[in-house]
C-alpha cells in the first residue's frame, strides 16, 4: 500500500497520471491506457519464448528495450487479464488493483539496453523464466469497458478474498461475463 502511495505522489510530480484510481473500474482519462497495456504485456506474435535471441529480436522490433524488467503472456491470451477486472480476481485493499483468481502463464525478463549492435538488438535478456503465476493489474473503465491499464506484479500463492471481486459496479456501463469467455479463460489457463 505504501508502495502504491509513493508512486502516486512521484506521479504527481513527474506530471503524469497514477495508474492508481481509487477502486478498480472508475473512468480513466487516458483512452490509450488498455492499448498502452496489451503493448507492454501481450506478445503480439508466436516465437520461441525460451530464446534469449528471439526475445532481443522481438523487444528490438517493438521498441520495448527500456524497461529492465519486463513480464507478458502469450498472443491472443488478453482475455486472461481482461477477466481480472471482470469477476474473476480479488480486489487487493484501496486502489484499484485486481489479482487473478487463476494461475496465468507468464514470461518474466529481465532486459539491458544496449547501443544498436551489427545484427541490430537494442538490449540484452537475461533472468528469462516462464511460469504459472497469480497476476495483479490495475483496472479502470475505458470507453465502457472495465479493462487492465497497468501491470502492478506476480506471486506464486494465491490471493486472500477479503475484499470482493473486481468487476464494473453500478448498472449504467455494467459488465456481464459470458460462459464463452469464461470458458475461453479456463481453455487458455489450464490447457495452454
Amino acid at each position: 500500500m505504501i508502495g502504491a502511495f509513493l508512486i502516486a505522489v512521484l506521479a504527481l510530480f513527474k506530471g503524469e497520471e497514477s495508474p492508481y484510481n481509487s477502486s478498480p473500474c472508475k473512468e480513466t482519462k487516458n483512452t490509450e491506457a488498455y492499448n498502452n497495456f496489451v503493448h507492454r504485456h501481450v506478445l503480439k506474435k508466436g516465437f520461441n519464448t525460451s530464446s534469449t535471441d528471439d526475445w532481443e529480436d522481438y523487444l528490438t522490433e517493438q521498441n520495448l528495450c527500456g524497461r529492465p524488467r519486463q513480464s507478458f503472456i502469450d498472443v491472443g491470451a488478453e482475455i486472461l487479464y481482461e477477466e481480472i477486472c471482470n469477476g474473476f480476481g480479488v480486489r487487493q485493499g484501496g486502489g484499484n488493483l485486481c489479482t487473478s483468481t487463476c494461475k496465468v502463464r507468464l514470461h518474466d525478463l529481465n532486459v539491458t539496453k544496449t547501443k544498436s549492435t551489427t545484427s541490430g538488438k537494442n538490449c540484452t535478456v537475461y533472468g528469462l523464466r516462464s511460469e504459472y503465476r497469480y497476476v495483479t493489474v490495475a483496472c479502470d473503465k475505458v470507453g465502457s469497458q472495465c479493462l487492465p491499464v497497468h501491470f502492478n506484479s506476480s506471486q506464486i500463492n494465491m490471493p486472500e478474498n477479503k475484499n470482493g471481486t473486481c468487476e464494473a459496479q453500478g448498472s449504467e456501463g455494467e459488465q456481464k461475463i459470458s460462459t464463452s469467455h469464461w470458458f475461453q479463460f479456463l481453455q487458455m489457463t489450464f490447457y495452454s
